[in-house]
């Protein structure tokens, strides 16, 4: 026992010291890109742009206002003090500023932290009917942000408020309206306004990373794998990267350039108190400890009851957000629908047990299919299970990056081939160390470039990741997990066989037992059912002796045409796919 605890306290002291260096707090490159003070010569511009909107000329007006809104926010200072003109065009059209930006800047316009904060803010409005305004404006009291209405909407049916709590996002819908968060400003207009302003652009300057036509193109498409394909257009040349997508991919492209930066520090972004150093080795201890669990034919969530009685805390949540009564029993009505599930799991890691009540899980109802029960680590390390759809935005991960050259050979040239054999070595050099963590796709979610290693994913994951490259690149390429070094061991290790008499039906049963592996079987790749027929004769596998555990499962593999192999912590025999001719 004594190995064991070092071995674990090891890695949680090699997380801590790693996480000292990977988290250290950086300046978030997302935040570099507001413009929200203007130069001595754009002050100089904008002031003639002013006296041209009381122009008699409608197209010098016209092109002044849309020079100005160009400028953003920024401009608004001055605004204020055109306003109060005598003149009374001028004054006007500087007042109308404001709503002219909500409508038509098409910039970089991040929410502020005060408005996110808010829209999570459960809202009660009691008394008389109201408008949509006057909706706004009580909101805006109770919440304390700025909620407008485009003044393009007509005036609005009254509706009695219905006295419960409800977020701010869901109160417009009632008018058949959409909220958009523009700056502090929560913009309530219509579904087609809120989709055109929605979509936003940025020139980003990248002549420092020295990109020629081609490398700029290449580093474009490694690029698109860490933002949302269909809602994100990126047009590279050599000195600039054009980016229109959503506010928060602009913000990962802004924090993808500067990972890819040579000499940049590690880091990770959006830092949450979840990639401190004490909760990064407490978590990794933490997964590491042993369950069992058992499920025959119930409800998936029914595991976090059986772990609490384990002492292990896993809670189920609706939201990322304290656990609770009330909480666990909204989580609880969304899990409706999931398909009984039986898995039998002993000893096994808790991260890797989690993993697999994630991937056994379904609901398959026409309107669920699309759902999963997801185990995530929350913003403050919490392990919880949580029904979500399947395929996540990788807005929604964090995104991290680490220096890796010395996953090169010496002397070898940073280019396309290069950085793909890089990646493939890191790829598998990691799986098991990330086997237990809230899991990544190593195909889509790591990705390795001019020396430099992207990965996206649940922060705690991208945590793990950047702290063993500290590992590996002070002390050498990490030795696989101890799970995976113990199950080998297991398979290697010599049994007493005798299959004579021995049951098909109880088969796998005994091989589990004399094996001490968790024995699992899944569908094949295409679908196909491991439906084993196997004979009284077929059964007894070899003749009786002592044999690696492994020829027991070569040998069931030949009988059945099956093929296993080990994955999440377990022995999974699957059917054989036939070969095509």
């Amino acid at each position: 026992m004594r190995t064991t605890r070092t071995v674990i306290l090891l890695a949680a002291t090699t997380l801590a010291v790693c996480g000292s260096h990977v988290c250290a707090a950086q300046p978030d490159p997302a935040t570099q890109i507001v413009n929200s003070q203007l130069s001595a010569d754009d002050i100089a511009a904008c002031r003639k742009l002013f006296l041209q909107l009381a122009s008699e000329n409608f197209d010098a007006r016209e092109q002044a206002l849309t020079s100005l809104v160009a400028k953003g926010p920024a401009v608004l200072s001055l605004a204020q003090e055109y306003a109060k003109s005598h003149d009374n065009e001028l004054s006007a059209q500087a007042k109308g500023l404001e709503h002219k930006i909500l409508l038509n800047f098409d910039g970089y316009l991040p929410a502020s932290a005060a408005l996110k904060t808010a829209l999570r803010q459960p809202v009660t409005l009691e008394g008389t009917a109201v408008d949509l305004r006057t909706l706004a404006r009580k909101a805006s009291a109770k919440l304390g942000v700025r909620v407008e209405v485009d003044p393009a909407i007509a005036d609005t049916e009254t509706l009695e408020p219905a006295n419960v709590a409800v977020p701010l996002p869901l109160m417009p819908e009632s008018f058949g309206c959409v909220g958009v968060l523009r700056g502090d400003v929560y913009f309530i207009t219509t579904p087609q306004t809120a989709q055109r302003i929605s979509v936003q652009r940025h020139r980003f300057d990248w002549s420092e990373l020295a990109l020629g036509r081609d490398e700029a193109e290449r580093v474009g498409k490694v690029f698109c794998g860490f933002l949302p394909p269909t809602s994100t257009e990126l047009h590279t040349a050599p000195e600039t990267l054009l980016v229109r997508g959503e506010e928060d991919a602009l913000a990962r492209v802004a924090r993808l350039i500067a990972l890819l930066k040579p000499g940049a520090p590690d880091a990770i972004w959006p830092a949450t108190s979840l990639i401190e150093p004490e909760r990064i080795a407490a978590l990794a201890e933490q997964l590491s400890e042993p369950v069992t669990i058992g499920l025959a034919g119930e409800e998936p969530v029914n595991v976090v009851g059986q772990l609490a009685q384990a002492n292990r805390n896993v809670v189920l949540v609706s939201t990322d957000a304290p656990e609770g009564p009330p909480v666990a029993k909204l989580a609880r009505a969304q899990a409706v629908g999931a398909a009984p599930l039986s898995l039998s799991l002993r000893m096994m890691p808790l991260g890797l047990a989690l993993r697999w009540v994630e991937r056994r899980a379904k609901f398959p109802a026409a309107n669920q299919t699309d759902l999963r029960l997801g185990f995530e680590t929350s913003s403050t390390g919490r392990l919880q299970l949580r029904v979500q759809p399947r395929t996540s935005s990788p807005l929604s991960y964090a995104i991290g990056g680490a220096d890796v050259t010395f996953l090169y050979p010496r002397g070898a040239q940073l280019g396309p081939d290069s950085d793909a054999a890089a990646a493939k070595g890191f790829c598998a050099a990691m799986e098991s160390h990330l086997a237990s963590f809230p899991a990544i796709d190593c195909a889509r979610d790591i990705a390795v470039l001019r020396g430099r290693l992207f990965v996206q994913g649940p922060c705690a994951t991208v945590a793990q990741v950047l702290a063993i490259v500290r590992l590996w690149r002070e002390h050498g390429a990490p030795a696989p997990a101890k799970w995976k070094t113990d199950l080998e061991t297991l398979l290697q290790r010599k049994v007493a066989w005798d299959g004579r008499g021995q049951r098909p039906a109880r088969l796998l049963a005994q091989l589990r037992q004399i094996g001490g592996v968790n024995l699992l079987l899944e569908d094949a790749p295409d679908g196909s059912a491991p439906a084993f027929e196997l004979t009284a004769k077929d059964a007894e596998l070899l003749p009786p002796g002592e044999y690696p555990f492994k020829s027991l499962l070569d040998e069931l593999g030949r009988i059945a045409h099956a093929q296993w192999k080990i994955e999440l912590g377990a022995v999974v025999i699957m059917p054989k796919i036939p070969e095509r001719k």
